[in-house]
């Protein structure tokens, strides 16, 4: 999957594939949002992320930012 190239290491087709199969895996796992405080995908959950930090920039007194914390 990995090959040196001079002084770098190259990915392959193969690798590449890997890695976002992996990717796409990661996301479809499921997770408690801190924001709707129901189980959801983390593709889901960077949306609700991407929203909140959204309504805070509009009104940061009214609404303040807390970013989920994911605690392994």
């Amino acid at each position: 999957m990995f090959a040196p190239s001079g002084a770098s290491v190259r990915i392959s087709s193969e690798g590449r594939r890997a890695l976002v199969q992996g990717y796409e895996a990661a996301l479809d796992r499921a997770v408690r949002s801190r924001h709707s405080d129901r189980k959801v995908s983390m593709r889901r959950l960077m949306l609700e992320e991407a929203r909140a930090l959204a309504w805070h920039m509009r009104a940061p007194a009214d609404r303040p930012f807390q970013p989920q914390v994911q605690d392994y």
